[in-house]
């Protein structure tokens, strides 16, 4: 039985922010980016192509990767 998802191909085009935890010497940081959705893959186990505005990419797992939002 397939999962159920409640993202998919709706939230292409919309914009997101995730946090990242960065290494900082012996420590963490916690940092947030800003990005479009701007793909949408079902056959990449559901996953969503993410363009951040600092010019970087990455395919996201939405359900994993955010929490929350707004």
């Amino acid at each position: 039985m397939a999962r159920a998802y409640p993202y998919g191909r709706s939230v292409v085009g919309r914009r997101l922010r995730i946090v990242f935890r960065i290494r900082r010497g012996k420590g963490h940081k916690l940092q947030w980016f800003s990005g479009k959705i701007t793909r949408f893959d079902k056959k990449r186990r559901l996953k969503h192509f993410v363009e951040y505005d600092n010019g970087d990419k990455q395919w996201h797992d939405l359900l994993k990767d955010v929490k929350g939002g707004s």
